[in-house]
Protein backbone atom coordinates (compact mmCIF):
# COMPACT_ATOMS: atom_id res chain seq x y z
CA UNK A 1 0.00 0.00 0.00
CA UNK A 2 1.14 3.48 -0.87
CA UNK A 3 0.47 6.42 1.76
CA UNK A 4 0.54 9.60 1.45
CA UNK A 5 0.09 11.97 4.61
CA UNK A 6 1.43 15.01 5.75
CA UNK A 7 3.76 15.49 2.82
CA UNK A 8 5.42 11.71 3.94
CA UNK A 9 5.25 8.77 1.77
CA UNK A 10 4.81 5.03 3.12
CA UNK A 11 5.00 2.13 1.43
CA UNK A 12 3.44 -1.34 3.48
CA UNK A 13 3.71 -4.75 1.93
CA UNK A 14 2.58 -7.80 3.08
CA UNK A 15 4.02 -11.34 1.45
CA UNK A 16 1.29 -14.10 2.05
CA UNK A 17 1.91 -18.23 2.90
CA UNK A 18 -1.40 -19.05 2.05
CA UNK A 19 -3.70 -17.92 -1.10
CA UNK A 20 -4.94 -14.06 -1.36
CA UNK A 21 -8.41 -14.41 -0.29
CA UNK A 22 -10.59 -12.47 2.28
CA UNK A 23 -8.67 -13.70 5.11
CA UNK A 24 -5.24 -12.44 4.17
CA UNK A 25 -6.80 -9.21 3.27
CA UNK A 26 -8.53 -8.73 6.13
CA UNK A 27 -5.09 -9.36 8.33
CA UNK A 28 -3.44 -7.33 5.65
CA UNK A 29 -5.99 -4.00 6.33
CA UNK A 30 -6.05 -4.77 10.19
CA UNK A 31 -2.14 -5.08 10.07
CA UNK A 32 -1.68 -1.64 8.41
CA UNK A 33 -4.31 -0.14 10.48
CA UNK A 34 -2.17 -1.09 13.59
CA UNK A 35 1.35 0.07 11.97
CA UNK A 36 -0.38 3.16 10.82
CA UNK A 37 -1.30 4.05 14.93
CA UNK A 38 2.17 2.64 15.34
CA UNK A 39 3.15 6.32 13.34
CA UNK A 40 0.47 8.64 14.68
CA UNK A 41 -1.61 8.09 11.90
CA UNK A 42 -5.38 7.20 13.28
CA UNK A 43 -7.89 6.42 11.52
CA UNK A 44 -11.41 9.41 12.03
CA UNK A 45 -8.58 10.98 13.96
CA UNK A 46 -6.16 12.15 11.25
CA UNK A 47 -7.04 10.11 8.77
CA UNK A 48 -10.65 10.76 7.32
CA UNK A 49 -10.66 9.26 3.70
CA UNK A 50 -8.62 6.22 2.09
CA UNK A 51 -8.93 5.94 -1.47
CA UNK A 52 -8.44 2.20 -2.54
CA UNK A 53 -7.15 0.84 -6.21
CA UNK A 54 -7.14 -2.28 -7.25
CA UNK A 55 -6.94 -4.61 -10.06
CA UNK A 56 -10.52 -6.59 -8.87
CA UNK A 57 -8.88 -8.98 -6.21
CA UNK A 58 -10.78 -6.96 -3.42
CA UNK A 59 -14.00 -7.09 -5.64
CA UNK A 60 -15.87 -9.86 -3.63
CA UNK A 61 -18.60 -9.14 -0.98
CA UNK A 62 -16.78 -10.26 2.01
CA UNK A 63 -13.86 -7.67 1.30
CA UNK A 64 -16.33 -4.58 0.90
CA UNK A 65 -18.13 -5.45 3.77
CA UNK A 66 -14.75 -4.99 5.64
CA UNK A 67 -14.32 -1.92 4.45
CA UNK A 68 -18.19 -0.67 5.05
CA UNK A 69 -16.85 -2.21 8.67
CA UNK A 70 -13.80 -0.25 9.09
CA UNK A 71 -15.68 2.72 7.44
CA UNK A 72 -18.34 2.59 10.19
CA UNK A 73 -15.79 1.62 12.97
CA UNK A 74 -13.28 4.39 12.65
CA UNK A 75 -15.99 6.97 11.10
CA UNK A 76 -13.63 7.29 7.85
CA UNK A 77 -14.90 7.67 4.25
CA UNK A 78 -13.82 4.80 2.13
CA UNK A 79 -13.34 4.87 -2.02
CA UNK A 80 -12.84 1.77 -3.46
CA UNK A 81 -11.61 1.92 -7.16
CA UNK A 82 -11.05 -0.58 -9.32
CA UNK A 83 -8.64 -0.53 -13.08
CA UNK A 84 -10.26 -1.60 -16.10
CA UNK A 85 -10.27 -5.05 -17.01
CA UNK A 86 -6.92 -6.43 -19.03
CA UNK A 87 -5.07 -3.10 -17.69
CA UNK A 88 -1.57 -3.13 -19.12
CA UNK A 89 -2.16 -5.50 -21.47
CA UNK A 90 -2.84 -4.08 -24.84
CA UNK A 91 -1.70 -5.04 -28.31
CA UNK A 92 1.86 -3.17 -27.84
CA UNK A 93 2.47 -5.21 -24.69
CA UNK A 94 2.14 -8.14 -26.20
CA UNK A 95 4.24 -7.37 -29.26
CA UNK A 96 7.25 -6.30 -27.14
CA UNK A 97 7.28 -8.91 -25.37
CA UNK A 98 6.95 -11.26 -28.12
CA UNK A 99 9.38 -9.93 -30.34
CA UNK A 100 11.81 -9.53 -27.38
CA UNK A 101 11.66 -13.10 -26.41
CA UNK A 102 11.73 -13.97 -30.42
CA UNK A 103 15.28 -12.53 -30.75
CA UNK A 104 16.52 -13.21 -27.47
CA UNK A 105 16.33 -16.85 -27.96
CA UNK A 106 17.43 -16.12 -31.68
CA UNK A 107 20.43 -14.79 -30.66
CA UNK A 108 21.02 -17.40 -27.70
CA UNK A 109 21.05 -20.32 -29.54
CA UNK A 110 22.43 -19.29 -32.97
CA UNK A 111 25.34 -16.96 -31.19
CA UNK A 112 26.48 -19.15 -28.15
Amino acid sequence: MYIIHNQNHYFIDFLAKHPHNHDFTTSAWNRTIDILGEHGMMLGTNITKLIIWSDGALKTKENLYHFSVLAKKYLVEIEVNFFAPHHGHSEVFFFFFFFFFFFFFFFFFFFK
